[in-house]
């Protein structure tokens, strides 16, 4: 049996708790970290984990119950919660997140995903 260590530890990012967390795709990927807090009113935050910076926050409509980053598009996240779908855009530099956020409220979405199509566009 291996041993594990911790690499990085975070306190105070999210005073109520984390409800899900993700590491981005691309050109940072292991050095991206996504992560929503727990119950309504919470923040996403997206992290240089390995310099322990915050890179951008936003705070969507409704408690985030998944996220995921996009593996074809590295700077694109997706969230869902609560009647509510939005895909976020985090800059080049980071710093700004950037959100398109809809709302439905026919049935609760509980996870997020990501297929690529015909000519390698995303849906």
């Amino acid at each position: 049996v291996g041993s594990c260590r911790i690499e990085a530890e975070f306190r105070g990012i999210h005073p109520g708790g984390v409800s899900v967390c993700a590491f981005g795709f691309g050109v940072r990927a292991t050095e991206i970290l996504a992560s929503a807090s727990r119950g309504g009113g919470g923040a996403i935050q997206v992290l240089d984990w390995r310099r322990g910076v915050i890179l951008a926050t936003s705070r969507p409509k409704a408690p985030v119950v998944s996220l995921k980053f996009c593996p074809f598009k590295g700077h694109t996240l997706s969230t869902c919660g609560g009647g509510s779908v939005a895909f976020w855009t985090l800059d080049e530099g980071g710093g700004t997140l950037k959100g398109l956020e809809a709302t439905h409220s026919d049935s609760p979405a509980l996870c997020v995903d990501y297929v690529e199509v015909g000519g390698g566009d995303v849906e």
